[in-house]
């Protein structure tokens, strides 16, 4: 494979800027107070993009450098925009760092490929403590071998719903009791807004990002039909991985008349379509609304922000069965160890270190889920209510799907190849052209999307050598259920 290389004087300011890179077997003496000879120091070195986890990583790493003398490892985190340039600078001239997470202009069996990234030294032992699904291939495993170190668990419910419950007390409803279904919520809004005579709404959505529109619609149209779940992150597609088709359009209409009729009976905090998540979510922690349906990572905003908040986390409403968050395993963003890393103990050390170390502080701080069960479920650790909750509710309803990846690595290049096609409108700009119109069309719309969205997928598919829509097709599949690595072999 041909690799693009920057010209030499970006490359020179890149290394300017950039920090020292470890092989991990660059050794020197430490001069120690009161010992005769020196000790040998291994250092290595982690790059580290995902700033939300950076605080427990760093505590993590100084109980590990504390505790192992011998070994120095240093955290160096870049803002979102600085991290892909670096890494390919790093990449161009050859001085990678001993552990770095994904970056866009190389996926794992590109680095691999090139020879830039090697197995992880674990045995086992160490990945049987993981959550099934944990090591993936594509993401976090090569040929059953483990590549990448899980930053956090795979489990994603990506939107969960908020209820607060003082509101519902106040207006005779059971606060233990959420909503379950489409009907319950409507209701519930309909008579807490009564209640309060307006000065709190039924609702608040934020509809201005077009993604977040994208992503809720697609869950909520899981609980109309269950033949299609999320792809590509579910950023383009809406997928029925039996027979390979995508795109159920009237499930996606439906699901998204539902949220408009909370617009049309002004059961909605106004100005949804300039509201973001964050504007939304701080309306819902001021009581301005009693629901809201947003990100799963607005639970810690509300217990750390809003500490008067009595609130409630539940799974979305359902319209007849329950919403399934269709995920692939692996790790959001693991760690890949550089082929240069000679000093394969440290690294195990270091990252047995962190199973023990870094995956409760994740947990204890309620900042995201380990990818080992035991872990969440500690009873030690001293969690809030609602994140006791939002584990449960995390495990009732994520569920792995398939994975073309695991018939034939070539898939993953048919992914990339749809992801760079243009599209001459999102789903989620459709959508608020619906919230915000009568007349709009939305099923003759997501009718062209479809058509659209399918003929990139065919042509992906006839331009990737070695791909094949058979290696979509599961006849097993059922989106209630994980899709594990035994599925995979009833098909065989």
């Amino acid at each position: 494979m041909k690799k693009k290389r920057l010209a030499l004087a970006s490359l020179l300011a890149a290394s300017m800027l950039l920090p020292a890179c470890s092989s991990g077997s660059g050794e020197e003496p430490v001069n120690n107070a009161g010992k005769e000879e020196a000790v040998k120091t291994t250092k290595l070195t982690m790059w580290i993009r995902t700033w939300d986890n950076l605080p427990y990583f760093q505590e993590a790493v100084d109980s590990f450098n504390k505790a192992n003398p011998d070994i120095n490892v240093e955290i160096v985190s870049f803002n979102p925009d600085q991290y892909n340039p670096a890494m390919q600078a790093a990449v161009n001239g050859g001085e990678l760092p001993d552990l770095f997470q994904p970056f866009d202009q190389m996926n794992m069996y590109q680095l691999k490929e090139n020879n830039l990234i090697q197995p992880l030294p674990v045995d086992e032992a160490f990945t049987k403590q993981f959550d099934e699904g944990t090591w993936w291939e594509g993401v976090t495993s090569i040929d059953g071998q483990p590549y990448g170190f899980p930053d956090s668990s795979f489990k994603d419910p990506r939107i969960i719903l908020y209820y607060n419950k003082k509101l519902m007390k106040d207006a005779g409803l059971d606060p233990e009791a959420p909503p379950k279904t489409w009907n319950e919520l409507y209701a519930q809004a309909k008579t807490i807004q009564e209640h309060t005579e307006g000065k709190s709404f039924g609702l608040a959505q934020p509809m201005k990002a077009d993604w977040f529109n994208n992503v809720l619609s697609q869950l909520l149209a899981t609980s109309v039909s269950y033949d299609n779940t999320f792809v590509l992150n579910g950023e383009r597609f809406f997928f029925n991985f039996k027979d390979g088709s995508l795109f159920d359009k009237d499930a996606l209409v439906e699901s998204n008349a539902f949220i408009k009729r909370f617009i049309d009976d002004e059961l909605m905090l106004p100005d949804y379509l300039l509201m973001d998540p964050p504007t939304a979510a701080a309306q819902f922690g001021e009581g301005n609304a009693a629901f809201t349906m947003t990100g799963y990572w607005f639970l810690r905003t509300f217990l750390n922000d809003y500490p008067d908040l009595d609130f409630g986390v539940a799974a979305l409403p359902a319209k007849s069965n329950p919403v399934v968050a269709g995920t692939w395993g692996g790790s959001p963003n693991p760690f890949y160890l550089s082929s240069k890393t000679e000093n394969k103990e440290a690294v195990k050390k270091l990252l047995d270190h962190f199973t023990k170390e870094y995956y409760p502080l994740l947990v204890k701080n309620q900042q995201n889920l380990s990818p080992i069960a035991s872990v969440n479920n500690d009873a030690n650790l001293n969690i809030s209510p609602q994140f006791k909750d939002y584990i449960k509710l995390v495990n009732d309803t994520v569920r792995l799907q398939p994975s073309p990846l695991v018939r034939n690595s070539a898939e993953a290049q048919v992914m990339t190849d749809i992801r760079s096609q243009p599209i001459k409108e999102s789903l989620g700009k459709m959508i608020q052209q619906y919230m915000s119109s009568d007349s709009y069309d939305l099923a003759k719309a997501f009718d062209q999307y479809g058509k659209m969205t399918q003929e990139q997928f065919e042509a992906a598919l006839n331009k990737v050598e070695g791909s094949s829509k058979d290696n979509w097709k599961f006849a097993n599949w059922n989106i209630s259920e994980d899709y594990s690595m035994k599925k995979y072999e009833e098909l065989k």
